[in-house]
């Protein structure tokens, strides 16, 4: 709906106001009027409380001119549009208005076809203001939203540094006097193949205003970053001694995010907390902090709130000197498809680091990555750094160390099941090409280098893996499937065992009958009468 401009008239004349409000046509101008006043001070006072956009006054009023009526609302920096009246003898006492910015001016006795054309200026300008108010508040808002994401981006780097990936410069967010505290407020599924989407966003989103809506007064500034994982990281920029008061909000914030995620029946929540810094140049170590910390809901628990400053000092290279002691067996276990052999000594592996004297649970997501490194390096694994990147998503959305390492566990001795399925598969292709050629073509004349020939391996390597799988010569299982031709043809046909024998590759009938006797116990005439 278009909006309306709010108009007040001041004359200390009664009728003479009155009279200007009617003869004003209010909706054909889209106006819309507030009072009439008969005093300036009376204007002056919903001026200051209201939003007035015209304002017609009188020029010769008494104790506060329309003049100096005009110059005060100026002072208080309000915008109001000002038409003044006045008579011949206030001319040149009006047009020292103008110097004011008064927009116009109509001279008694006041007409309608006067304050139309009067008002139908002011609104021009009203509405060209209204347009160029628009366009700075939206240049404003573009400016302010770029200004955020840049520093919203110098926290995603300062997080990525800790990877690397990246250099950080902290400059654009140091201030004097300005102390820094990382959050990472972590959501982990409640099921993790029911998780992602858009709901994932949303909820985001909300955690980010609630955020803002807590610490927005009590903050210089609030950095955010959405991590993968649903890692969501905070920066709170304060002034230095405000630490108690920022901490002592935090409470609050988990009961608000929880209560919200309640409704929603998908997310655990926990709230990891960093060490203060005092200096911009730390702001990638009090959020590598936050992680660390959060971390530490694999044994204490989600909801709940986890200080940097109450954990274990984290010894970065644990994980990988704990998982050298278990590398050659977990490498005996791959070489040879041993699931059994690497689901233990994986469980070895982290019971070793739970057991170490008030275990970090860094630790636990550093040998995840060692040994899913490993276990594709080991076993020659083609499969892309995705794969191995959704397995570490699947942990870092487990709230349980004993999950974890199930998951884990679980995982890789399925890949090495499959990669054994796959490996012995591989071995007996030769065989089943092997026996599918003998079955097209038993009735020609075989040898083994023919049918070595077809799977592309030497007489010697088939004949001995073909034994080793079947438990029999290439020979024999020829001579076999030769039996069971003419087993079906004897019964099935009244061919002569002459036509027979020829039929499945001898051509000698006597030696026909012969290995139909060795192989079946009887001879083929026999057979014939005993089973017709």
């Amino acid at each position: 709906m278009e909006r309306k401009w709010k108009v007040i008239i001041v004359d200390d004349e009664y009728y003479v106001g009155q009279l200007i409000r009617k003869l004003i046509p209010w909706d054909e101008l889209n106006l819309e009027c507030e009072a009439v006043f008969t005093s300036s001070e009376e204007a002056l006072e919903k001026i200051r409380t209201d939003s007035i956009d015209i304002v017609i006054t009188d020029i010769k009023m008494p104790r506060i001119t329309g003049l100096e009526l005009i110059r005060r609302t100026i002072e208080m920096g309000k915008h109001s549009r000002f038409i003044i009246t006045s008579g011949y003898r206030e001319f040149e006492y009006a047009r020292e208005a103008m110097k004011y910015g008064v927009d116009n001016y109509i001279l008694k006795p006041v007409t309608k076809e006067n304050l139309v054309e009067a008002l139908g200026h002011v609104c021009r300008l009203l509405e060209k203001d209204a347009h160029v108010e628009t366009i700075e508040k939206e240049i404003d808002r573009v400016s302010d939203q770029q200004s955020r994401m840049k520093k919203n981006d110098s926290l995603r780097t300062a997080i990525e540094q800790n990877a690397g990936e990246k250099k950080f410069e902290p400059r654009s967010l140091e201030r004097k006097g300005d102390s820094y505290l990382g959050l990472d407020i972590k959501l982990d599924y409640f099921e993790p193949e029911k998780g992602g989407g858009a709901q994932d966003e949303i909820t985001a989103e909300y955690i980010f205003r609630t955020v803002e809506k807590y610490y927005g007064q009590a903050c210089d500034d609030i950095l955010q970053y959405q991590g993968r994982n649903l890692h969501l990281y905070i920066l709170l920029i304060y002034p230095y001694g405000k630490g108690k008061e920022i901490k002592d909000g935090l409470e609050g914030l988990l009961s608000s995010i929880s209560h919200y995620l309640l409704n929603i029946d998908l997310y655990h929540v926990t709230i990891g907390v960093g060490r203060e810094k005092g200096l911009a140049e730390k702001i990638p170590d009090t959020e590598e902090e936050a992680f660390e910390a959060v971390c530490g809901r694999l044994v204490y628990g989600t909801e709940s709130i986890l200080y940097h400053e109450n954990s274990p000092l984290y010894q970065k290279d644990a994980a990988e000197e704990i998982f050298e002691k278990y590398r050659q067996d977990i490498a005996r276990a791959i070489d040879s498809f041993d699931t059994d052999l690497l689901s233990k000594e994986i469980n070895l592996c982290f019971h070793e680091l739970n057991g170490t004297k008030a275990p970090n649970m860094r630790g636990m997501i550093d040998l995840a990555e060692v040994t899913i490194g490993y276990f594709s390096e080991c076993a020659k694994l083609e499969e892309s750094a995705q794969s191995r990147q959704e397995l570490m998503d699947h942990l870092d959305h487990c709230t349980d160390r004993q999950e974890f390492v199930r998951i884990l566990s679980d995982s890789l001795t399925e890949k090495l099941e499959q990669m054994r399925q796959a490996s012995e598969s591989q071995s007996l292709k030769p065989i089943r090409i092997a026996k599918n050629y003998i079955e097209e073509h038993y009735k020609e004349k075989l040898t083994l280098e023919e049918i070595a020939g077809q799977v592309g391996l030497s007489p010697i390597y088939l004949g001995a893996v073909f034994k080793k799988e079947t438990g029999q010569t290439i020979g024999n299982y020829l001579t076999f499937v030769r039996m069971n031709h003419a087993k079906s043809l004897l019964l099935e046909t009244n061919d002569t065992v002459a036509a027979i024998g020829m039929e499945v590759g001898y051509r000698d009938q006597k030696y026909f009958s012969q290995t139909f006797a060795k192989v079946v116990g009887i001879k083929p005439n026999l057979y014939r009468k005993l089973h017709s």
